[in-house]
């Protein structure tokens, strides 16, 4: 999904809308977060930001096979790892992986690509956060985080389903917003979800309205 030169005038503040609408094109097929990221990684240089995911679920999701930084490690050209949580980082160098660092300690290089998967909306201060990335060098910028449209929260009446370390929902504009704020450009907007070989309908729903499958990523470059 493009950004029109309309949207980037809301995006920018240059106009304001009380009700405008973002129309959602349909999506040509569904791919998981991770199947989409390893795409955008093959070959790349790429370095990874929140890299550890939660500690309790690093050995759960490792003997799955849906621990990114492993998946993004077998993909990418060269791989460097950024966490904020000592812990976290321990548990991964003694399950063998290595380069990686605090973000005190990170080397500098050059990347092809910044990974941020489901961090920004763990993160107190969104533009801080975004504007501090600027710190390395790399080509672009890829931001996934849960969809706030997406089905399970539209089913939820009673009760709130929710990660207690997020902070934000985010929809397509919204962090389309809070992106341009901090200074990039962006490319494009997707939206990922799991596709299922055994649910026809639920495919086609899910292509015919993306705004409905779990996930938002998006890629961005900075700003010249």
């Amino acid at each position: 999904m493009l950004i029109s030169e309309e949207a980037y005038t809301y995006l920018r503040g240059e106009h304001f809308s009380n009700g405008w609408s973002l129309t959602i094109p349909r999506q040509q097929r569904i791919v998981s977060r991770n199947e989409r990221l390893v795409e955008l990684a093959q070959n790349k240089a790429v370095l990874h930001i929140g890299c550890a995911d939660h500690t309790g679920l690093i050995q759960s999701k490792i003997k799955k096979g849906k621990y990114l930084h492993e998946l993004l490690q077998h993909t990418s050209s060269k791989l460097v790892g950024i966490d904020i949580n000592p812990e976290s980082i321990e548990v991964m160098q003694k399950l063998g992986f290595s380069n990686i660092y605090h973000p005190s300690m990170a080397p500098e290089a050059n990347y092809d690509l910044l990974i941020a998967a489901d961090v920004i909306e763990h993160v107190p201060n969104v533009n801080l956060f975004l504007t501090d990335l600027k710190r390395y060098t790399f080509d672009r910028l890829v931001i996934t985080t849960p969809n706030a449209y997406r089905r399970i929260n539209r089913k939820q009446y009673k009760a709130e389903l929710i990660n207690t370390d997020h902070r934000y929902w985010f929809s397509p504009f919204t962090l389309a917003k809070v992106v341009t704020e901090a200074k990039y450009q962006i490319e494009a907007i997707e939206f990922t979800d799991y596709p299922s070989k055994f649910r026809l309908y639920r495919n086609l729903l899910l292509k015919k309205y993306p705004l409905l499958q779990d996930g938002l990523l998006i890629i961005a470059t900075k700003q010249a």
